[in-house]
């Protein structure tokens, strides 16, 4: 851009010693700097704020640049950085979002649909922020900005009168919210150190709802009365003071679970200050074990008051971070100094507000040059041709989820099923089905079966492949050995993993870290792999059929009659029909009016047959026949929803589950039915939208069934929270995602499985 262009307008917090505030400061300098004409206005969430009088004297570079209100600007670029992120009244013609951060790997589906629909290009501040709008569906352009640390050499360090020099000083800066690993720090410093050892713990903070620090530290104390000194700095400091502190610490720690970039690290590194971090998400982008002290971690459900279901973060071990204390204090001060000099030359060479400056001018150019022959939102995108290796058409709950993604991925993808070889069809295949394998468990025929499927996706000249993989399917050899040939053929290959519970899984795993991408369904899922260096993972949770049935109001009475029980899905032992039956005929001598529907198929199995024979025959030997229906078909998902709205409740009584995710109760939730399941791990992610009892507990079940039957509050408890999950996780939402990805794959290069469009490393450290 150049200066007799229209200005750029940076908009958000300016003032405050809001980070926000220092990003928005600092950026706008370096414009200006780089000779650029620009525009402020100030504003917070939704609120226009004039700036103070005091403004000018503070900033007088900035205060030049001031307008009231973003109109006044006329500029061609719109830039905010602003919490929360909302992309109302933006009035440039091109409208983004600067130097983004977000520290969790799953982002609000509300913000998706806002940066959908409101912007037209994104910078983040470091690649995991890119990674994790990506995985949420976020569509528009986006490129990672980095931060600026420099600002932090510009005053003069200066003392402030609480510090006193004195014995080695860990330092710690946060807001000590819950994601910022402050109650692990007190932990491992407190287990780790007595008041003997020479060392004190600085914790810079300042008050906030989500700031307990004080209440870990004295739960810590109780167990390690010993312990060495910890100071707590509440009150502001000034930007030279900070510098001091930083400066003149021995070693800041941040055992943080999810950082957007982690700003005082990289403030510290410039400094010269050891740092102690996890290796994880913005960390990630500023931290080596080359020139830190890393922190080991395993992955965990995030718990922060911003976590969305299916949302990760880094849990990092204390029995590391205790190690990592201790070694930093007999680490000789040559190594110290060689490995300051490092981290300051990493951030140095690339995290300077002007580099930050000049990358948002080149995005912008870009942008700008790109978009005046055709815009973006209009571009016809190239169909791409994606071959699918499932099951599919037949009486398999991977053959219907493959169903479900191909039904909803969109016009501008095409594809064929490459799909097991079968006799037990639901419906007749279509031209786009190639049956050409076998399932099988013996390796030698595993070898096979992947020749023959190879030399069809190579003759159908697909532009990527995913499997969708289960052990039953073909040996992990086999599939390593079909993800060679596909990248030797040139093309991106995907693998969904539908359970990782098998006694050949590490064999598995060194087939996945070849994958371009591997797609599972639970948080333990991601653990697993990466703790086997697996590092291209993203978590999926299964999509949900979101059908608009009205919502199930709470009857205002309680029905001493008609109360019907469901349940869903195959006629196996390990569902737990055996164990229902016996419970229901103990809840139908307290309730008599109670009625059972079970809507569960057979499967192609002759173990299946067996299992509802004797389900029958102890059905009429507990004298229930009279209030059991039974549908052994194959329905399809319209009839099963029909069915299952018009039960009362629905009862999963699984006994034990091998899966990773369950198919089977997710047509249960989009019913919109209230449902009782076993507290097997499979239902976990599902905990606080579903009633539980314990597996195998024949006297609980009957209870439950009762006690739901009983009335309508204890039964619609969940209610709200089902409607919102299904919401969360429909099938269409879902196939965005794998649709972005699949694009950004393909359009970023072809299948060396190197392509950091799909590189989510969810593992280091």
């Amino acid at each position: 851009m150049t200066k007799d262009r229209t200005p750029i307008l940076i908009e958000g917090p300016f003032e405050s010693d809001y980070s926000l505030a220092a990003v928005n400061r600092n950026l706008t300098r370096a414009l200006h700097q780089l000779g650029e004409a620009v525009a402020i206005h100030q504003r917070d969430n939704t609120t226009a704020i004039p700036f103070s009088g005091t403004f000018a004297q503070q900033y007088p570079e900035l205060a030049s640049h001031t307008v009231p209100t973003p109109a006044d600007a006329k500029a061609t670029i719109h830039s905010r950085c602003i919490y929360p992120p909302y992309c109302d009244s933006m009035w440039a013609p091109v409208r983004g979002v600067h130097c983004f951060a977000w520290e969790e790997s799953t982002f609000p589906a509300r913000y998706v649909r806002s940066f959908n629909h409101g912007l037209e290009l994104i910078t983040v501040v470091s690649g995991y922020v890119r990674q994790a709008l990506r995985d949420s569906g976020v569509t528009v352009p986006i490129e990672v900005s980095g931060n600026g640390a420099d600002h932090i050499l510009e005053p003069d360090p200066q003392p402030y009168p609480q510090y006193q020099p004195g014995p080695f000083t860990f330092v710690h800066v946060s807001s000590c919210f819950p994601r910022k690993g402050v109650d692990a720090l007190v932990e491992a410093y407190c287990a780790e150190f007595n008041r003997s050892d020479g060392v004190r713990l600085l914790i810079k903070t300042f008050p906030n709802p989500h700031n307990n620090v004080e209440a870990v530290i004295r739960e810590s104390a109780a167990r390690y009365p010993h312990h060495a000194p910890i100071e707590l700095i509440w009150e502001p400091l000034s930007a030279a003071q900070m510098r001091f502190l930083l400066e003149y610490a021995d070693c800041l720690v941040s055992p943080s679970r999810g950082e957007g970039f982690g700003l005082p690290v990289a403030e510290a590194m410039l400094l010269g200050c050891p740092v102690i971090a996890t290796i994880h998400s913005g960390q990630a982008d500023t931290c080596s074990p080359d020139w830190c002290w890393p922190v080991d971690f395993t992955l965990q459900p995030a718990r922060s008051h911003l976590s969305q279901a299916g949302s990760l973060w880094a849990e990092p071990s204390i029995a590391s971070l205790r190690g990592q204390m201790r070694k930093i204090l007999s680490t000789p001060r040559a190594e110290i100094e060689r490995r300051a000099t490092l981290a300051r030359r990493h951030i140095a060479d690339r995290f300077t507000w002007k580099k930050v400056a000049q990358r948002h001018l080149d995005l912008w150019n870009r942008f700008l040059e790109q978009r005046a022959p055709i815009p973006r939102s209009v571009a016809p995108r190239q169909v791409r041709h994606i071959g699918f290796v499932s099951t599919w058409n037949t009486r398999c709950g991977i053959a219907e989820y493959t169903r479900y993604v191909i039904d909803h991925l969109g016009d501008d993808l095409r594809y064929t099923l490459f799909a097991a070889e079968t006799g037990d069809r639901v419906r007749p295949d279509g031209e786009e089905v190639l049956r050409c394998w076998l399932s099988t468990n013996e390796l030698e025929k595993s070898w096979d079966e992947a020749g023959a499927l190879r030399r069809a996706i190579v003759a159908r000249k697909v532009d990527l492949v995913w499997v969708q993989f289960n052990f039953g399917f073909f040996a992990p050899e086999a599939l390593e050995y079909l993800i060679d040939e596909v990248h030797r053929a040139g093309l991106p290959i995907f693998v969904t993993l539908h359970t990782t519970n098998n006694e050949r899984f590490l064999r598995l795993a060194a087939a996945l870290r070849k994958a371009d991408l591997t797609i599972v369904h639970r948080e333990r899922d991601v653990r697993l792999l990466t703790a086997e260096r697996v590092e291209r993972v993203m978590l999926q949770e299964h999509g949900i059929l979101a059908p608009r049935f009205p919502g199930k109001a709470a009857s205002p009475r309680v029905r001493p009659l008609g109360f019907t029980v469901a349940s869903f899905g195959f006629f196996l032992d390990k569902k737990g029909i055996h164990e229902l039956l016996v419970s229901f005929a103990a809840a139908l001598h307290i309730r008599p009016g109670l009625r059972l529907k079970l809507l569960t198929s057979l499967y192609p199995i002759p173990e299946s047959s067996q299992y509802a024979a004797s389900c029958l025959k102890l059905a009429r030997d507990l004298g229930i026949a009279s209030h059991l229906t039974i549908s052994t078909e194959f329905l399809d998902e319209a009839a099963v929803l029909d069915e299952l709205h018009s039960s009362d409740l629905i009862v999963l009584p699984y006994v034990e589950s091998t899966e990773s995710a369950s198919g089977a109760i997710r047509l249960p939730l989009a019913s919109g039915t209230p449902i009782l399941c076993s507290n097997v791990s499979l239902f976990d992610e599902f905990a606080g939208a579903v009633h539980r009892y314990p597996v195998g507990d024949r006297i609980a079940l009957a209870n439950a069934i009762v006690q739901l039957a009983a009335g309508p509050e204890k039964l619609h408890q969940f209610s709200a929270r089902q409607r919102e999950i299904v919401e969360q996780f429909s099938w269409p939402r879902v196939c965005r995602r794998f649709r972005e990805i699949i694009h950004e794959s393909l359009e970023s290069g072809s299948g060396t499985g190197e392509k950091e469009a799909i590189r989510r490393v969810v593992g280091a450290g």
